[in-house]
């Protein structure tokens, strides 16, 4: 894989409801770039994400998985978060490290508890949305009701890119009223025949690419002014104002993909590379509130965002380049420990397929192996510079419970695997209380703490009880 320049790569999240087709959405998005060339699918259990033993029995997200793809001359960086609340932390660690977010609904739902707390998440920590109305291909899929459950949710906010054609089981395109162009599919992988407007669309599409254009100028002086003037904007102006006003969290463009069908992904990830902001344009604070530009020709700093322990590889640490550029064999060192690393290897990541490169450049994600002191939450930077990147703040616990081995002999070993699981998780705190003299596990739910109660009875084999912690007086 080539090296991609800082304005060449888009860093984006997926969110959502759980069973929204965040993961079916990823999985078309790296099929369009040819990272794949075959779609694989959550009952399958043979998708990028979604790929360890807990999720594909569940059939549902708990991880957030690091992919990337390539589409338009652009790396497109993806992480596939989870949409149960119980494991925001990897929304809330993804929201660290990209520009943009697609917040895709599922149309035969509508606007869910979960989609309201994925958007509310993404506007504390001010990443701007673009929406995908997913699903459009169910039986009962309802556009209408989903717009309007947008609007309640969202205000002003919301406007129409494109709308469908057929929704339903014989959903097979959509119209664009930002190209003017219907879009119509001959097959389950995007292939697709780009057409006039059938004339039964045209008032539709007339009427919603005018509320567009209004939409647009709102945010820009100029194209105010020429609004006003001529009554209408180009392509490239509308895509100028849409552009201000995601940025600024007051536009959140609505899209209609089918993630199954491929239907409409092309676009979505068109238009995020050609709207949406790169890299460059972030500023990071420092833990002590200074911004650092992401510029490529500065010294090397990175964040640790993840890390996960995976078979074949030990410790894995997923990263984002701040600064510089990281080359293979780089000596960088912990700020605030004074602790050295040697990056002795790089890798793109596309969930278990980790393609070895020998440099990323400031804004690109990818992960290294065997760090001693790369933790999630840590900054590694160019000996001699003196920056911590501002740490992530991450929801208190909601949840706790006493844990201790069914075998008092598994103590030690129950504690070692707790410490490893919270290190890949800082939402999971371990505490040993001595006044109780009890271990309590704190998380942000019960299915959260399921979790841990199943990886150390799977992957630890060690037997566990729990039980409401005991009360001091």
């Amino acid at each position: 894989m080539k090296t991609y320049s800082t304005q060449n790569i888009r860093n984006v999240v997926l969110l959502g409801s759980t069973r929204s087709g965040k993961t079916t959405l990823a999985e078309a998005m790296l099929y369009e770039g040819k990272v794949i060339d075959r779609k694989g699918t959550v009952e399958g259990k043979n998708t990028v994400s979604d790929n360890t033993e807990y999720e594909q029995m569940n059939q549902k997200s708990v991880f957030a998985t690091p992919l990337y793809t390539e589409f338009l001359d652009t790396k497109f960086n993806i992480i596939d978060a989870p949409g149960s609340d119980d494991f925001i932390g990897g929304a809330i660690s993804a929201f660290k490290v990209c520009e943009t977010g697609v917040l895709v609904v599922n149309a035969q739902q509508g606007v869910e508890v979960g989609t309201e707390i994925a958007a509310r998440f993404a506007d504390e920590y001010k990443v701007p949305l673009i929406l995908g109305v997913n699903q459009l291909d169910g039986e009962k899929a309802n556009w209408e009701g989903t717009i309007e459950g947008l609007k309640e949710a969202f205000g002003s906010k919301p406007v129409i890119i494109q709308f469908p054609v057929n929704a339903g089981l014989g959903f097979d395109g959509f119209v664009d009223v930002l190209k003017m162009k219907y879009y119509h599919f001959v097959d389950d992988n995007g292939k697709r025949e780009d057409l006039e407007i059938p004339a039964e669309y045209i008032d539709e599409a007339e009427e919603l690419r005018q509320a567009l254009i209004e939409k647009a100028a709102e945010y820009d002086d100029s194209l105010m002014e020429k609004f006003f003037d001529q009554g209408e904007l180009d392509e490239d102006e509308i895509r100028k104002g849409l552009g201000i006003g995601i940025r600024q969290g007051e536009a959140m463009p609505i899209f209609c993909p089918s993630a199954k069908k491929s239907i409409g992904v092309k676009r979505l990830m068109e238009f995020t590379i050609r709207v949406a902001a790169s890299p460059a344009e972030k500023k990071e604070l420092t833990k002590d509130g200074v911004e650092v530009e992401c510029k490529a020709d500065a010294p090397t700093t990175l964040f640790i965002y993840k890390t996960a322990v995976e078979q074949h590889l030990g410790e894995v640490a997923y990263f984002k380049v701040m600064t510089g550029k990281l080359v293979e064999g780089q000596d960088l060192e912990n700020p605030e420990t004074g602790d050295k690393e040697r990056i002795t290897a790089i890798y793109a990541v596309a969930g278990k397929k980790k393609e070895k490169v020998s440099e990323l450049v400031a804004g690109d994600l990818g992960c290294t192996v065997k760090l001693r002191a790369g933790k999630t939450d840590a900054t590694l930077a160019q000996l001699g510079t003196e920056i911590v990147y501002e740490h992530i703040k991450f929801p208190k616990p909601r949840y706790r419970t006493a844990i201790k081995p069914v075998e008092q002999k598994d103590d030690e070993k129950m504690n070692e695997a707790l410490n490893r699981i919270s290190a890949e998780d800082p939402t999971i705190i371990v505490e040993y209380s001595k006044e109780l003299k009890q271990t309590v596990l704190k998380g942000q739910g019960e299915q959260h703490i399921n979790i841990v109660k199943w990886r150390l009875r799977n992957e630890n084999k060690i037997e566990i009880e729990m039980s409401a912690p005991r009360i001091s007086y």
